[in-house]
């Protein structure tokens, strides 16, 4: 990437934290966001970091699959596979 572009961050919504989104950032932490800056896609899924924030697992939420990616936008992209074979 070069200075400049602009990058879309896969989180995860947490809660309402005093009308901001708190949300979970690809590393595991925590931050709260103005909700106008998300942009909500339905991945029917869970996404959890390693600890060293090398890798990421997606698991669905309505079975028993799961898969372990380098990068969040194997992960994602494994996922929504996933969602539109098996619970499409």
């Amino acid at each position: 990437m070069e200075s400049g572009q602009v990058a879309m961050v896969p989180v995860v919504f947490l809660e309402d934290r005093g009308g901001r989104a708190l949300v979970r950032l690809p590393n595991g932490s925590k931050t709260s966001l103005p909700y106008n800056c998300l942009t909500e896609t339905r991945a029917g899924g869970h996404f959890v970091p390693e600890h060293d924030g090398s890798a990421v697992t997606a698991y669905c939420l309505d079975c028993e699959w799961s898969q372990h990616e380098l990068l969040w936008r194997d992960a994602a992209e494994r996922l929504a596979q996933h969602r539109s074979g098996e619970h499409a």
